[in-house]
């Protein structure tokens, strides 16, 4: 059948795969920052949202360290737990932002192609019951609740493109809960800067859209005279 033809060449991939070798000192060594996607403008991000955190209890985001993982052998295990380990802080993380974070294991600062490769095949030989994969962005299956994570003042602001639209859409319950009757466009603003953007425009307020669309659409907003 074409399902056991599949389950075939996975495995066939799975079997002639060449694991890199991994630079454990330069693992050690290298930090990988957060960038802010080009298409967001400087101007658009806001360093002071202190009283947003205080008002709507969300956590202040950070980046896993993943030198905080032990060093395990065989070498495949030490990845998948340094995967789960990303994982289990950031998400749900985007895709190529988990590439980005593993890549000093392999002696890279950026995401290239071998190492997307090697993510795919660690998540398909030992994490694939674990993880659960929403377009780009992986969570654990174990996940209870999306945590709303927010940048710390003078931290770094995530990309918006490596926001999922379930966790925007979180932020945007607790702000409605706390604002009850709140003008759509106000949610969306209040949203925006809560993560740390100052303005809506482009990318920000289309991600945004997105996520108030979803809640929408799972029927946990209803709108009266445009107001949530």
């Amino acid at each position: 059948t074409e399902g056991n033809k599949l389950i075939e060449a996975v495995e066939k991939a799975l079997s002639s795969f060449d694991e890199p070798a991994l630079d454990f000192d330069s693992y050690k060594s290298v930090e990988i920052k957060q960038t802010i996607d080009l298409n967001e403008s400087i101007e658009e991000l806001v360093l002071d949202n202190t009283d947003l955190n205080a008002c709507f209890g969300f956590s202040v985001y950070k980046e896993a360290n993943i030198r905080d993982v032990e060093r395990t052998y065989p070498d495949s295990l030490f990845v998948s737990n340094v995967i789960k380990y990303i994982i289990s802080i950031e998400q749900p993380i985007h895709y190529e932002n988990l590439c980005k974070r593993i890549a000093p294991i392999f002696g890279n600062q950026k995401a290239t192609s071998k190492i997307r490769e090697s993510v795919d095949y660690y998540i398909e030989k030992n994490l694939k019951h674990e993880l659960c994969r929403i377009g780009d962005f992986l969570s654990l299956k174990s996940i209870l609740k999306i945590e709303v994570k927010i940048p710390k003042l003078g931290g770094s602001v995530r990309s918006i493109n490596y926001i999922s639209k379930e966790e925007l859409g979180e932020a945007m319950i607790c702000i409605t809960k706390q604002s009850y009757g709140i003008k759509v466009d106000d949610l969306l603003v209040t949203t925006a800067r809560a993560f740390g953007f100052n303005r809506t425009g482009g990318n920000i307020n289309q991600a945004m859209q997105a996520a108030y669309v979803y809640l929408l659409e799972k029927k946990r907003v209803a709108e009266i005279d445009d107001r949530k």
